[in-house]
């Protein structure tokens, strides 16, 4: 369906590219599809001629449109709010989870604290439904001064965008290190003009002026269409006609500002008096200016010489600045004891303005004070908690950092740092935080509060800084928390841990082992915590049996556990007695749970750590798929994407896609291993150590998992060992081989998990010939038959087919070597299939490569839906659980019917995806 434009279009001189590709992006919404793009540049530079430019041509879509203002920049989600108001009807038919964030955020229910993320999941909704039918755009202007929770909602949003029919346009400034610079959505540069440009808008507007005035003003302006415009109008009828000399360009803000301020000094005391209040207000409020100016005895009739300058435009209840850097000129051009007056009266006109006003009063407050003054830091400090409950984190940082700046007593100045570092910290601000707790440092700290900072830096160090270095800090922490009786310590003891498991270092593994016999749990969640943090630190450190008694009772209860973060602890209990198909039972609970309430932070760890175990089990279409989704929801969040990144790379080493796991591999090296994450860094190795073998090159393949860049750890050799000893006998070096398992079989042997045993007989098999290797074989399938593990089970059939094809029993290796050639290719594991259908050729049967089945050809996003979908999800539920619109789910699910040549989801619902 073409849609109508229903005016003419404006000429835009010298934007014909930018105007192109604005078309190209409309013509997606009338084929149903979505799309985004910034466009960046200098103010001035002509970015609103092009979003109004799409605004008159948006014909019988829907068009929000929203303009960032730099006053408001430090209250949360308010550009949010006021872009979205035309759809506010549609934010009771939300989902409840995606309700109450949204709810919460606009200040409509009161909560806790909205989940910012949660909050982007339903803008998405919200815009996708109201884009049904006709479509929508969405254009936001000066998107530099969104506030931070409004613009991280849209840009999480804008990156799910699919097939909604929606459209997103942003306009910024260059911002470097902003949320747009990251955000990865496709911009364009809006560049000057170029002469022909330039002389086009010169002529548009002043067409009897001569060639060599245009020429002189163009020169002036160096091509920025704000400035030819302003330094146009500021020309007397001499310099028009050239009897003047036009003045040689300046830099292009102050030139033009100057032009603004020299043009507002000339007007009538009272009326720019009232301009320095309508600039400081800086939202356009006429009820607010109107307040501010009672009081001083102004009468708002004098915005009228203003309005005839060109300067301001009065409509309605509103007064539109013709440009941010009108308003800039003004107040920037005011004395400070003129600003100082101007917000203070405005923070006084919003005395009995109402609840709504209270945080713009707080902040003109502030700013009406240089020094201390703790009215104001008060204010600011109930600012902050409001902010805090509508889950706006960095504006409340913002805000306490202030009232700590009004503080005169300098512990409560200290306290509000901390909580200001706190906040920063878990908006994502880990610089901010910094240097938040460094400017908190030389101030009186209550004991409970340097516990808080020592947490703090040992956090951030664990999670942006070295690994190693953040034990120290956080096992002081913890030590500090214990003695002021602060609720940190457990806390603190846990992140401790994570640390030492993070770097296998052994002497940090002993310390918390000790740290954690010693503390004594508040609860039953502590109580697991605890258990695990002993008995995972003594089996890392390998002085300690596998099935310890405190894991094994946390396994027995996992069937009552439902807070995520017990679940999370039970899954790695599993992990470290190597039962993968526990701990991804496990997993699979932990991340239906964050899918149901929207817990993106918790779920991305959760889909990571299910990923492996998939990987491990040998269902590496799963694995590959929640690593993928794992990647993008890390990359949408700000988190760390090194392990399900990992993990991806296994999976592809394992199917022989060489360049897809040496490029995914050296990206988790270039992230862990400058900060020591040794664990994550032993994964990638493995990964190119897998590939390696698989490849046939098994000296490559040893050199990379036993060699000095193995990056060994205690953790990953417990499944990866049987790969090294393959690589070892294959190269020649079976001694390594024998070191391996030795090492691999003191903790192996105390375990009862079958999937360990059958590992460990796999490898005793290796390493020895004949009916001996061949029993030992024989033992491993039979424990795989009680927990299977598909590719270690593939590979042991393929090892015993080897062995007694070479011992020439042909009959009996024929069924193996077809059964591992079979399951191989249906895992993807080409490399190993091929490998299988030589050992079958050479035992006397033909074995040609399976065409592969048309759900092979499924992306990881349509796989995705297709199984949630053929467990009879409607795709509005599909759509909850996985952070999209139902609009993409059904674009989706369409392609998936054409693949499949299927018509029904009763058909899909008959395709096993598994093994398609």
């Amino acid at each position: 369906m073409r849609h109508s434009r229903r005016s003419i279009r404006t000429v835009l001189h010298g934007r014909q590219a930018e105007v192109a590709e604005l078309d190209r992006l409309l013509a997606r919404v009338d084929e149903g599809l979505s799309g985004a793009l910034i466009l960046r540049g200098e103010p001035g530079i002509g970015k609103t001629a092009l979003i109004d430019d799409v605004a008159r041509r948006a014909g019988d879509r829907v068009c929000l449109r929203g303009r960032g203002v730099e006053s408001e920049r430090d209250l949360p989600f308010a550009a949010l709010h006021q872009l979205l108001r035309p759809l506010s009807d549609g934010i009771g038919a939300l989902p409840p989870p995606q309700r109450a964030a949204l709810s919460t955020a606009f200040g409509l229910e009161i909560g806790s604290g909205a989940d910012p993320f949660l909050v982007g999941v339903a803008v998405l909704t919200l815009l996708g439904r109201a884009a049904a039918g006709a479509g929508l755009v969405c254009l936001v202007d000066d998107a530099h001064w969104f506030d931070t929770a409004s613009l991280s909602a849209l840009v999480f949003a804008s990156r799910r965008l699919e097939a909604e029919g929606v459209v997103v346009v942003f306009g910024t400034r260059p911002d470097p290190g902003g949320l747009l610079e990251s955000s990865g959505l496709p911009e364009i540069r809006v560049n000057v003009l170029d002469d022909a440009g330039a002389a086009g808008l010169i002529a548009e507007r002043a067409p009897l002026i001569g060639d060599h005035v245009k020429s002189a003003l163009a020169g002036r302006a160096a091509g920025n269409p704000l400035a030819l415009l302003v330094f146009l109008r500021s020309l007397g009828p001499d310099q028009l006609t050239g009897l003047e000399p036009v003045i040689e360009p300046f830099a292009i803000d102050t030139t033009v500002e100057r032009v603004f301020a020299d043009r507002a000094a000339d007007l009538p005391a009272a009326t720019q008096a009232l301009l320095l209040l309508a600039a400081a207000e800086g939202t356009g409020d006429l009820g607010v200016l109107l307040r501010a100016a009672d009081s001083r005895g102004l009468d708002v009739r004098a915005l009228g010489p203003a309005e005839e300058a060109g300067l301001i435009r009065v409509s309605g209840n509103a007064i539109e600045f013709r440009h941010p850097l009108v308003m800039s000129a003004i107040y920037q051009h005011a004395t400070t004891a003129d600003r100082l007056d101007a917000h203070r009266e405005l923070s006084q006109s919003m005395e009995t303005a109402g609840a709504q006003w209270e945080d713009r009063r707080a902040w003109h407050l502030a700013a009406s004070h240089i020094g201390p003054n703790e009215e104001a830091a008060q204010a600011l400090e109930g600012s902050a908690e409001r902010a805090i409950q509508r889950g706006g984190l960095g504006a409340a940082a913002t805000a306490l950092t202030r009232a700590a700046a009004l503080s005169s007593d300098r512990a409560e100045r200290g306290r509000r740092l901390l909580e200001a570092a706190d906040l920063a910290w878990r908006a994502g601000r880990a610089a901010q935080a910094i240097t938040l707790l460094d400017e908190a440092a030389p101030l009186p700290i209550a004991p409970a509060y340097l516990a808080k900072v020592q947490f703090l830096r040992g956090l951030i160090e664990l999670r942006n800084g070295m690994v190693d270095k953040s034990f120290g800090i956080l096992a002081e922490g913890y030590r500090t928390a214990l003695q002021a009786g602060s609720d940190l310590a457990f806390g603190a003891l846990q992140a401790a841990g994570e640390a030492a498991t993070a770097t296998g270092d052994i002497a940090q593994l002993a310390e918390i082992k000790q740290l954690a016999l010693d503390a004594k749990p508040r609860n039953p969640g502590d109580a697991i915590g605890i258990n695990m943090l002993i008995d995972g630190a003594q089996s890392l450190a390998g002085s300690g049996p596998a099935a310890t008694s405190r894991m094994n009772d946390v396994l027995d209860g996992t069937e009552n556990l439902s807070d995520p973060m017990q679940l999370q602890w039970a899954a790695r209990a599993a992990l470290y007695l190597c039962d993968a198909h526990t701990a991804s039972s496990i997993y699979l609970r932990a991340v239906g749970h964050a899918r149901a309430t929207g817990a993106i932070g918790s779920l991305v760890p959760a889909l990571g750590r299910l990923a492996y175990c998939e990987f491990l089990s040998g269902r590496f279409t799963d694995a590959a798929t929640n690593a993928l989704e794992a990647i993008s929801l890390a990359r949408d969040v700000g988190q760390d994407q090194s392990y399900p990144l990992a993990c991806l790379a296994l999976v592809e080493g394992a199917r022989g896609d060489e360049d897809a796991c040496r490029r995914h591999a050296g990206e988790v090296l270039g992230l862990a291993v400058p900060r020591r994450l040794n664990i994550v860094a032993a994964l990638a190795a493995w990964s190119l150590g897998l590939l390696e073998l698989g490849m046939g090159r098994p000296q490559l393949a040893l050199d990379r998992m036993a060699g000095p860049d193995s990056y060994a750890h205690h953790a990953i050799a417990r499944f990866s060992t049987p790969d090294l000893i393959e690589a070892a006998v294959r190269a020649g070096e079976p001694d390594v081989g024998r070191r391996a398992l030795d090492e691999f079989e003191k903790w192996a042997l105390t375990s009862r998990v079958p999937s360990v045993l059958a590992m460990v007989s796999h490898s005793r098999g290796m390493l020895s010939d004949g009916a001996t290797a061949v029993d030992n074989y024989r033992t491993a399938l039979t424990y795989h038959e009680t927990a299977p593990r598909m590719f270690q089970a593939s590979r042991t059939a393929l090892l015993l087919g080897e062995t007694l094809r070479r011992q020439r029993f042909r009959n009996e290796a024929r069924p193996l070597l077809r059964s591992a050639s079979e399951r191989f290719e249906r895992m993807g594991a080409l490399p190993w299939a091929d490998r299988a259908r030589t050992e079958l050729r050479a035992s006397g049967e033909n074995a040609t490569r399976r065409l592969p089945g048309a759900a092979q050809s499924l992306t990881p996003q349509e796989l995705r839906i297709s199984k949630l979908a053929g467990e009879g999800l409607r795709n509005q539920e599909i759509a909850e659980q996985l952070f999209l619109s139902s609009r993409t789910v059904e674009y989706h699910l369409h392609k998936v019917f054409n693949k499949l040549d299927i018509a029904s989801r009763a058909e899909l619902m008959r395709i096993d995806l598994d093994s398609a």
